[in-house]
């Protein structure tokens, strides 16, 4: 079994969860009960980005993606970047976040 983390900045700030909080009931819940599968390693529909970023893919609405990195004994949720339209600027933030996860462990 994994656990599901969100990350979270710095600051204290949950870029998944400002994300996801702006959308639509009907799709948060879908996009929730697929996270919820994760612990059971049921992944579903998602591809390798790299070796460090994956992203789930969902096929509803504007083609949501969630962005994740698997990182000791976690799956951790880094970015929910919304649709096809953002999907390199949310590649790009997700790397920076797995870079800030990095530094953070490897500090301490």
């Amino acid at each position: 079994m994994k656990k599901v983390v969100y990350y979270r900045t710095s600051d204290g700030k949950y870029p998944y969860w400002k994300w996801h909080d702006k959308l639509d009931n009907s799709i948060s819940v879908k996009i929730d009960t697929r996270i919820d599968r994760l612990e059971e390693g049921n992944y579903g529909d998602f591809k390798r980005i790299d070796n460090e970023l994956s992203e789930l893919r969902f096929k509803i609405g504007k083609g949501y993606r969630v962005y994740f990195t698997e990182f000791d004994d976690y799956i951790v949720i880094i970015l929910a970047g919304g649709d096809k339209s953002t999907q390199q600027k949310d590649i790009i933030r997700a790397c920076e976040y797995i870079k800030d996860i990095q530094e953070r462990y490897k500090n301490g």
